[in-house]
């Protein structure tokens, strides 16, 4: 239909993607990861996937965008540690925990890790929606299809997608705002942590270990320092901040809010 249309202009093998130009990353959209924490093969091919146009030196950067919508259950560590057993240095592999759906992804891509261009990885029944949102929401991809197997029930995936074509075609036209937003991370200009900014971030992930509650990130105005889910840090600010006062139960509220489960 129409999203397909508009979309399959825009997919490529993995040798033409060597040939685009000022790509700023590789999307890899996540799926199911089970519960003992392994992939899923779906996951497990769109990986190898994008580990392909990576090393064919399609973009320097890799977007692992998945649900970590809660603490027990993480699709972007997993993906990120593929991708680091692979052969990929850690510091070129971002991770968006907020990508709950393929709009709320390419959406942040866009606004949050400041991409204007991008290779996205998929299966093919879903990379024509994932292009087509691209091309409304103002992000020049292209993509590449991750069907290295055959997979059970795909019959119904094609029936949901039909669905899901629909919901985001309006989407496309309403553009309402993702679940999360917060400060910008540029995929191509981002620093490195320092040694200390790592320890702070440490102490905040066990924070949230010890709290075993759900973190809710808003857009606090007039928060002390604002929490960046995009790739699970603050800024170097926030991370200050939360150093200070981190002995300090009731200051943490300054800059979290707990929701609990």
């Amino acid at each position: 239909g129409y999203v397909k249309s508009v979309a399959k202009e825009r997919i490529v093998t993995v040798e033409e993607t060597a040939t685009l130009e000022d790509v700023d990353c590789i999307i890899v959209l996540g799926c199911q990861v089970r519960d003992d924490g392994t992939l899923s093969h779906m996951l497990r091919d769109r990986l190898m996937r994008g580990l392909e146009v990576y090393h064919a030196g399609a973009a320097p950067k890799l977007l692992m965008s998945g649900d970590h919508g809660r603490i027990d259950y993480d699709e972007v560590n997993a993906m990120k540690q593929y991708a680091i057993e692979n052969g990929v240095p850690s510091e070129h592999v971002f991770m968006d925990h907020a990508g709950f759906s393929t709009y709320e992804t390419v959406y942040r891509a866009k606004e949050i890790f400041e991409a204007d261009k991008v290779i996205i990885i998929t299966q093919e029944y879903h990379l024509y929606r994932a292009l087509y949102i691209a091309d409304k929401l103002g992000l020049e991809a292209y993509g590449v299809s991750a069907d290295l197997n055959k997979y059970a029930g795909q019959s119904m995936r094609d029936f949901r997608e039909i669905l899901a074509r629909c919901k985001d075609w309006a989407m496309c036209i309403l553009k309402p705002e993702p679940t999360y937003l917060g400060e910008a991370i540029p995929i191509f200009k981002a620093l490195k942590l320092s040694a200390s900014i790592i320890r702070n971030h440490l102490l905040f992930h066990l924070l949230l270990q010890i709290q075993g509650q759900k973190l809710y990130l808003g857009n606090e105005q007039n928060a002390a320092a604002k929490i960046q889910y995009g790739d699970g840090i603050m800024s170097a600010v926030g991370y200050i901040h939360l150093a200070v006062t981190i002995t300090n139960r009731s200051a943490i509220t300054d800059i979290l809010k707990i929701r609990r489960q």
